[in-house]
């Protein structure tokens, strides 16, 4: 059961990573016409 659950929360946490970057990355492009 334990690493079920490790296993989600590395799975949450490479995903909430991926938002933050993907968002990082679409931000300069609606702050700067490029």
């Amino acid at each position: 059961n334990i690493f079920i659950i490790l296993f989600l929360t590395r799975l949450s946490s490479v995903i909430s990573g991926q938002i933050v970057i993907y968002l990082i990355g679409i931000t300069p492009s609606q702050t700067t016409p490029n």
